[in-house]
């Protein structure tokens, strides 16, 4: 165990939450960043463990002084990063990559010398290009150019280009500073449960990142999905991979990818398991992905974490889903922006990616 303050971006979101929980499990101290509009709220909600999580206030993570939030820390997490629908375009990739290049060189310059960057899949691959090239390595880069995703109007691939462009300056960054131990964890889509005291705003279903995507399988059996071929993680085990971020030495960019299901697997489950939600199922396009496009066996090495049963993040992931859409009904919240959100159109689209293991 260990009683060192780790500073935590990103600690209001969907998985910065659970990164906090992970953190306090294993007997860190948090000093979690918000801007000032949520700070009263997550103080009220994180009271509860005393000295053991602090909230500071940070208004800008570009241009924001961190200095008093990393007084006593040992190791930073970055896991904030604006989304597709909440930022304009033009906007979300200077947020994402000046940000994170803000608040490291402010935590070398404070003496730490441990940083874990929550990156993506999306940093590895071109989402223009119909066919896939597999496997994808630590060695693969998004070659998509800022002005190309930002002409296409699509919030996803201009956010893929932000988070590839952040990654990026961060190694030009460590190797300019060899004394920084650089973590960086690139996930495919995470699904799961929410974290406990994960404060969500009625109505807000962007601030469920990509935990909706279990929601796309209840959309009526008018819809027909693909199985996608860059796939989900466990947010848990996200989180488990960052918090070990902090404690290996040199440098390491690192895959992640979930245990491999079909999504005809998660759809005929579903409807074993949950008969009263069969009505409610989508059809399943045909498919001859059957393995992730992306190894995660040197992440689970060098790291030392597991991965959780694809079975047991659909099922924590659909009980979140479905008490949230329970609450947001009785509340007579409007419920179209939990149900139109981005991922189902990705999923329909996924037809059309041709993967080529090159191995």
């Amino acid at each position: 165990m260990s009683s060192q303050l780790v500073l935590l971006t990103g600690v209001s979101g969907y998985t910065g939450a659970h990164v906090l929980v992970r953190l306090l499990k294993e007997g860190y101290r948090v000093r979690g960043i918000v801007r000032p509009r949520k700070a009263d709220v997550l103080r009220k909600a994180y009271a509860k463990y005393g000295g053991n999580v602090d909230i500071a206030v940070v208004e800008d993570l570009v241009k924001g002084d961190f200095t008093e939030a990393l007084k006593g820390v040992s190791a930073v997490i970055h896991t904030a990063s604006p989304l597709p629908g909440r930022e304009e375009l033009k906007d979300i990739l200077e947020i994402t990559r000046e940000g994170a290049l803000n608040i490291v060189r402010q935590a070398v310059a404070a003496g730490v010398k441990h940083v874990s960057f929550i990156g993506t899949v999306g940093a590895l691959l071109d989402l223009t290009n119909p066919v896939v090239k597999a496997p994808l390595t630590d060695k693969d880069w998004n070659p998509i150019k800022e002005e190309v995703a930002l002409s296409s109007g699509n919030g996803t691939l201009v956010y893929t280009v932000a988070k590839t462009q952040a990654e990026q300056a961060l190694w030009k960054f460590a190797e300019e500073h060899p004394e920084l131990n650089l973590t960086t964890v690139s996930p495919t889509n995470f699904i799961g449960p929410f974290a406990e005291d994960f404060i969500i705003t009625p109505g807000a279903a962007a601030e469920l990142s990509t935990s909706v995507t279990v929601y796309n399988f209840l959309a009526g059996p008018e819809v027909t999905l693909y199985t996608l071929p860059i796939h989900h993680v466990d947010v848990r085990d996200v989180a488990a991979a960052v918090v070990a971020g902090i404690k290996v030495k040199d440098g390491n960019r690192l895959l992640l990818t979930g245990e491999w299901f079909d999504w005809a697997d998660a759809v005929k489950y579903i409807a074993a398991t949950r008969p009263e939600l069969a009505p409610r199922l989508v059809k399943i396009g045909p498919t001859d992905q059957k393995r992730p496009i992306i190894d995660s066996k040197k992440a689970l090495e060098v790291l030392g974490i597991t991965l959780t049963p694809w079975k047991k993040s659909l099922d924590d992931g659909l009980d979140a889903i479905l008490k949230l859409e329970k609450d947001w009904t009785e509340k007579g919240i409007d419920l179209t922006p939990l149900k139109n959100n981005e991922w189902v159109p990705l999923g329909q689209a996924g037809a059309a990616a041709r993967i080529e293991f090159t191995d």
